[in-house]
């Protein structure tokens, strides 16, 4: 009995030691695996952070951000090769279904080219417009306007017709006068002259032209006549309209210095205008007709040219006035006088020019060759080179023609 007490008191220290043991070495266990798993978590996220850093730094550099580029053109070509794929289906669908819709959808084709053709004619009346701004316009563009001045243009809208030389315009909306340069037309509206020849018919043509309509002025040199009027060349719908009246015999070329850069292309137009026996030039039966700024008689004789800058000497007997006969029959001359500006007055003796001849009238110098007219002044010269005006009158002091430069 003594012995089996003894054994057992004995086996009770060895059983806890054994036990404690036990659970110690759970316990490590245990911690030895929550640390593997802290370590193994902590070098999963350095392996992530280590991709993520190398890879942003992949993509700063060139090879990296062409990489990307062409990933991101890859992906946008799946994408749409998705979306055709996709819509392909549902668009072969209905023709595959039955014919009929794809009959019908030609028609609702064909209607669509119709359409832009309809809207070509729109585009073609575009160059109408741009011919007359010609915000840009050149001499080119204007019809027998090469001689305007190349200057920017005021753009204006005619209000009213005066007569067949002047017209009211807006200009910003304010009203101005514009008289014509250039260019004389039969009065219509003179308080102390008479309704004159063709000057109604001037006026409608004037009115045919511009009234209403959006036109362009061009400044010669002056701004304003004496009557405080705006001096310009007008053109409308690329037509030079002081060119026109005169071109289709409404109005006379008279040329008022110092605005004279169309006068040689309007005398041309007149010479034209008189060739073809238009308008004023007309042979009129049983009725001499009244020129504007002349009483018209004799008017086949004109001044055509005037060489005022002479070479030779102080005096200049070099300079001459140039005058033709554009008429069909002889003219004698005697009687007739040929002014300047300051009035100064040669009187032609006799002589008989004929249909298309040219006589040159010199100063202080004889010319056989040109009907030998020597108007001797001896003291200077007589045409002034800073501008002039020369008049011709016939023998009963009817003026005939006028030449200014």
């Amino acid at each position: 009995m003594f012995e089996k007490k003894e054994t057992s008191k004995l086996g009770r220290p060895a059983q806890a030691m054994s036990n404690a043991f036990t659970e110690r070495s759970s316990k490590i266990k245990n911690r030895n695996i929550i640390w593997i798993f802290i370590i193994l978590c902590v070098t999963v996220l350095l392996f992530f952070f280590c991709c993520c850093i190398s890879t942003i730094v992949f993509s700063l550099t060139p090879a990296g951000k062409s990489a990307s580029t062409e990933r991101a053109i890859t992906r946008v070509w799946e994408t749409a090769q998705k979306q055709t794929e996709a819509a392909m289906p549902t668009s072969t669908d209905k023709p595959t279904k039955t014919g009929i819709p794809t009959k019908t959808s030609s028609p609702t084709k064909r209607p669509t080219p119709s359409s832009t053709q309809t809207k070509a004619p729109t585009n073609t009346a575009t160059p109408t417009n741009t011919i007359v701004p010609s915000l840009t316009m050149t001499p080119t563009i204007i019809l027998n306007g090469g001689c305007i001045p190349n200057d920017a243009p005021e753009l204006a809208s005619v209000v009213s017709v005066v007569d067949g030389d002047t017209i009211k315009v807006n200009i910003k909306g304010e009203i101005f006068t514009v008289r014509y340069i250039g260019i004389d037309t039969p009065e219509t509206v003179h308080p102390s002259k008479p309704v004159e020849y063709l000057g109604k018919e001037a006026s409608d043509m004037n009115e045919e032209l511009v009234l209403g309509k959006d036109i362009f002025l061009y400044k010669d040199v002056s701004e304003t006549d004496q009557y405080g009027r705006l001096l310009r060349y007008v053109v409308v719908d690329g037509l030079f309209v002081n060119d026109e009246l005169v071109r289709r015999g409404y109005a006379m070329a008279s040329t008022y210095p110092p605005d004279v850069a169309c006068a040689e292309s309007l005398r041309a137009a007149q010479n034209m205008a008189a060739d073809q026996e238009l308008g004023l030039w007309a042979p009129q039966v049983g009725a001499t007709p009244t020129l504007p700024g002349a009483d018209n008689v004799d008017t086949d004789i004109e001044i055509t040219y005037i060489f005022y800058d002479g070479t030779v000497s102080q005096q200049e007997p070099d300079e001459y006035v140039k005058i033709k006969n554009n008429g069909s029959s002889s003219i004698n001359l005697q009687g007739w006088t040929l002014n300047d500006e300051s009035g100064k007055t040669f009187t032609f003796p006799s002589h008989v020019i004929d249909p298309g001849q040219v006589c040159h009238i010199y100063t202080n110098q004889d010319h056989p060759e040109t009907c030998g007219f020597n108007w001797q002044f001896t003291s200077s010269a007589i045409w002034n080179n800073s501008g002039d005006c020369a008049v011709l009158k016939n023998d009963k002091r009817e003026v005939v023609d006028e030449y200014c430069y």
